[in-house]
């Protein structure tokens, strides 16, 4: 997704990584408030990112 951006010529100002997504993606997430995230003592992945690109 970056590279393709990039290569498109849009500059990447940001992209932050998540450890929660917002639905149940796989059936061993939990749910938190208004996420889904994976269960207490497991590793903290990213589920989801936010990404902002502009014209170069």
């Amino acid at each position: 997704m970056v590279t393709a951006l990039s290569r498109a010529g849009l500059r990447i100002d940001f992209l932050h990584e998540h450890d929660y997504t917002l639905w149940q993606r796989f059936s061993v997430l939990e749910r938190h408030e208004t996420a889904y995230r994976l269960p207490e003592g497991r590793p903290r992945v990213p589920l989801m990112y936010s990404l902002r690109a502009t014209l170069a």
